[in-house]
């Protein structure tokens, strides 16, 4: 009996639909920290270059901005780390006794997590009173980490979308197959 459980197909659809949608919103949180950090570096521009109306006020406005975009950015990143890993766990365990074809899944795998802890190193890391020149900097850094980001992070949630069809297809797991 207990064999018979083991070799029953472990459902994909959940962790394929959670790993999607929080890569997704990983994504988007990493264009928002982007954005944030050009946010912060022209708000300081223009308070070094005394420009009107700009003040202590908005320098402090930037700055909590600037940290409630980087701490949602590392929770989305967070939270679609463990999604993933989670589906990368429920494939393994419905390619059992198979031949997986593991390298486009590690590839994409691999490409969006090595972007996705640059990222939150980037995040976690930056100096918190830069030089305007400085600012410029990571907000260039953090642009092209973004992009990167949601480059293989489109291709992620490609090789998800793929896998869970061919897995779904070959196990005859019951229920709808997901579309990619």
């Amino acid at each position: 009996m207990a064999s018979a459980e083991a070799a029953r197909p472990v459902p994909l659809a959940g962790p394929t639909a959670t790993s999607s949608v929080l890569v997704a919103a990983a994504c988007l949180a990493a264009l928002l920290d982007a954005w944030s950090s050009w946010f912060r570096h022209g708000v300081t521009a223009d308070y070094v270059a005394s420009a009107p109306g700009v003040g202590v006020a908005d320098l402090t406005s930037a700055s909590a901005t600037g940290r409630t975009a980087d701490a949602l950015y590392v929770f989305a990143v967070i939270a679609a780390v463990v999604a993933v890993l989670v589906w990368l766990a429920r494939v393994r365990a419905n390619t059992r006794g198979q031949v997986p074809r593991r390298l486009p899944r590690t590839l994409a795998a691999g490409g969006w997590l090595a972007t996705a802890a640059a990222g939150v190193a980037l995040t976690l890391f930056h100096d918190l009173d830069a030089t305007v020149d400085h600012l410029s900097q990571l907000a260039r850094l953090d642009s092209a980490l973004a992009t990167a980001q949601c480059l293989a992070g489109a291709a992620l949630v490609v090789v998800i979308r793929r896998t869970t069809n061919r897995i779904t297809t070959e196990t005859n797991q019951p229920g709808r197959t997901m579309r990619g």
